[in-house]
């Protein structure tokens, strides 16, 4: 991979795909741990484009009515109106962007579930922007998320416009880098660059960088075991956490927002579903607090979410209690806001909920709380009253 030969050498130099870079470092490692899964500028104008907001996705709350939305045939992205009209559509993810924005990853599939596309719709407050996506991959980043289109990888904004994303090698990791998710693996995003993360003795599974710079990622090792690791420039490691092969724990989640960060541990001994424990650090993983209040590890399963708010304040939605809230002295509630919560994000100054509609055949909706978990609105999901309901 070149990186450091100036720009109009390296332009004519054929870079290989950033998944086949990430495929191969993932197979060097492989050989000494065992590896375990993580949980262009611009595209053409046909690939994108903004229309103003529509009154469905524009309500607070819905109404009992049936909406009855229908799905337009121009003003979206090409492939988008299709996409949605086919027999079996859901969302797969939702996320959060830091100037308010929310995206909706959507899936269609035909009636018999072999045919399945992916597209993007965006909601800022006063449009929708959609685009068309070949990879599950909605990772949040401070400008938006990054997805990947058939033109490659690309920074999508929360007004709906898309700007190019580079790749390269590794380059250590510095203040204001971001831990996003590819479809090969993790990653470091810097500015409008996507980079390898740093080289360890380990499968990277989890990761968060500070403000500072400060890097925290778990790894699972040869032996069967995970850790809990930091760096500020991807060379010196410092071992924060760490859990031993045979104890049980099979995952840790992390989170962040600022210094704040969350780590999150599944699989209690004899239940891997289990949430075993919830570790909630102020100051970038320098010190720790257990939660309390919740017995995690004797009651609470099927982890689905996770976040930090700008207030410090750690969410998590489950299959078992639905939304749980964690304060910055570590006391734990169940704050459940619908029959079926789904997943947790964060924007600069909300905390939103995936929920299930009130009644069957209501699209997905988004409930949000502007007062860090006090109170709660709702709204449909980016795109939602664009769905043909049968």
């Amino acid at each position: 991979m070149i990186t450091d030969l100036p720009e109009e050498i390296a332009s004519r130099t054929q870079q290989p795909p950033f998944e086949a870079v990430v495929s191969r470092v993932a197979e060097d490692r492989q050989r000494l741990v065992r590896r375990t899964a993580i949980g262009g500028a611009v595209l053409a104008a046909t690939a994108l484009l903004v229309v103003p907001r529509l009154g469905g996705d524009a309500a607070k709350e819905p109404t009992d009515s049936n909406p009855s939305p229908t799905v337009p045939t121009d003003g979206l992205a090409f492939g988008v109106p299709e996409l949605l009209a086919r027999p079996d559509v859901s969302v797969l993810a939702v996320g959060g962007s830091d100037d308010g924005g929310v995206a909706a990853l959507w899936q269609g599939c035909e009636s018999d579930g072999t045919t399945c596309g992916y597209a993007v719709l965006t909601d800022d407050g006063t449009s929708v922007g959609s685009v068309v996506v070949d990879t599950r991959v909605l990772s949040p980043t401070d400008r938006g998320w990054l997805i990947h289109t058939p033109g490659g990888w690309r920074q999508l904004g929360s007004d709906g416009w898309v700007s190019g994303v580079t790749t390269a090698g590794e380059d250590g990791v510095r203040p204001g880098d971001e831990a996003v998710e590819t479809a090969g693996g993790l990653g470091l995003l810097r500015g409008n660059r996507l980079l390898l993360m740093p080289s360890s003795s380990g499968s990277p599974t989890q990761a968060y960088v500070t403000p500072q710079g400060r890097l925290l990622e778990v790894s699972a090792t040869g032996d069967g075991s995970l850790r809990l690791r930091a760096t500020t420039d991807g060379r010196h490691w410092t071992t924060l956490r760490s859990w031993p092969p045979g104890n049980g724990v099979t995952q840790v989640r992390l989170a962040g927002h600022g210094r704040a960060v969350a780590a999150v541990t599944t699989g209690a001994p004899g239940d891997d579903r289990a949430v075993e424990r919830v570790d909630v650090s102020h100051d970038g993983g320098r010190t720790w607090t257990t939660a309390r209040g919740i017995d995690f590890a004797a009651q609470v399963r099927d982890l689905s979410g996770l976040a930090v708010s700008a207030h410090g304040t750690v969410f998590l939605t489950t299959g078992s209690d639905g939304l749980i809230r964690i304060d910055r002295e570590g006391n734990a509630q169940r704050t459940p806001v619908s029959a079926h919560d789904q997943a947790v994000f964060t924007t600069t100054y909300d905390v939103c909920v995936l929920t299930s509609p009130q009644k069957p055949g209501r699209p997905e909706q988004v409930t949000c709380s502007e007062d860090d978990g006090t109170s709660w609105s709702r709204r449909p999901a980016p795109g939602a009253s664009l769905v043909s309901r049968r």
